[in-house]
């Protein structure tokens, strides 16, 4: 710990250079280090991000490229870029004083909020030559919203490095995913696919999405507006994906009831894309699906070594066991 201490104090140091530094880790991350920073000038968060070599997305230049496009466009809904450090991947924000919602106070007036912040970093429309990646896991074709949750199934079930490696509950897990989600996902990729040459009819808009977004990624400031935050995976992508998403992330939902409302706010700023709505209706138990897999990532090694980096606390036979019961529950019937 005190390498990894003394390598965060380089990196704010870089970033705040002549001032004495105090350095707190911020827990709760699961791919990135987060620390407090004390300062003469002020109090800052420190990011220090998962790196791995390409073809793995670069977060650190994923979220400098939608940091510096959402000072421009929403930058009352963003906390404030102070620097970035290329050769360090890390990057100096103010600190959000904000506590998380808790999922009973989402209500249609925070989802309005959220609609707010998507509507300002898409209305007017932006070039086409704006510089941002596309967002992770893009999807432009129906072909490709399928791949992509049919490829976290598969390393689901992709059997352990060695026989040994693998517990009971992981068996456990790998049986659910085999026998109970994955006919689900096959009943609805032939709905889907029954639907394709519709929907694929013609191109669908590109969106500036923030791509992992939604209440788990904001905090309630004391004024009582929200700040959101966590854009490494954000970029270009079908607007269909971002309402698919935004209404299945579980860890503090808004709903797939709000279907319509949602699916009405984002498809008034791309008019020109008519089959937007029914597109985002018939995906949406794709990323129903998608994110009963995510709730699964406790179980992938992959995941394991992100949290690792962040500091998280390691993950336990209780969690993992939370997180199968929750898949369960989620699983769309």
């Amino acid at each position: 710990m005190a390498e990894i201490l003394h390598e965060a104090e380089l990196a704010a140091r870089a970033l705040r250079p002549g001032e004495a530094l105090k350095l707190t880790p911020v827990a709760g991350g699961a791919n990135n280090r987060a620390w407090r920073v004390e300062a003469p000038s002020g109090i800052f968060l420190l990011k220090q991000y998962y790196h791995q070599p390409p073809p793995a997305r670069d977060r650190f230049a994923s979220e400098r490229a939608f940091y510096h496009y959402a000072a421009a466009r929403a930058p009352q809904f963003v906390p404030h870029a102070v620097a970035w450090d290329e050769s360090r991947r890390a990057a100096l924000f103010e600190f959000v004083q904000g506590r998380k919602l808790k999922p009973t106070e989402v209500t249609d007036v925070r989802v309005k909020e959220a609609m707010d912040f998507f509507r300002a970093l898409n209305d007017p429309a932006p070039a086409a030559a704006t510089e941002l990646p596309d967002a992770a896991e893009a999807c432009f074709r129906v072909a490709e919203h399928l791949a992509l949750v049919e490829k976290r199934i598969q390393r689901l079930l992709a059997p352990p490095a060695t026989t040994t490696a693998e517990d009971d509950l992981a068996r456990e897990a790998r049986k659910f995913v085999a026998t109970e989600l994955q006919p689900v996902w096959w009943a609805i990729e032939l709905q889907v696919l029954a639907r394709a040459r519709a929907l694929d009819d013609t191109a669908p808009a590109r969106c500036v999405s923030p791509s992992d977004f939604g209440f788990h990624n904001t905090l309630l400031e004391r004024s009582g507006r929200l700040r959101f935050f966590d854009f490494e995976y954000a970029g270009w992508d079908d607007p269909a994906k971002t309402i698919g998403d935004f209404l299945c992330q579980p860890e503090i939902p808004a709903g797939v009831h709000r279907r319509e409302a949602v699916t009405a706010a984002i498809a008034a700023l791309f008019p020109q894309d008519e089959a937007l709505p029914e597109r985002a209706k018939v995906l949406l138990p794709v990323y129903q699906i998608k994110w009963c897999c995510i709730l699964l990532n406790e179980f992938l090694p992959a995941d394991q070594r992100r949290r690792a980096f962040a500091l998280s606390a390691p993950t336990t036979a209780a969690r993992r066991e939370r997180q199968l019961a929750r898949a369960r529950t989620a699983l769309p019937v």
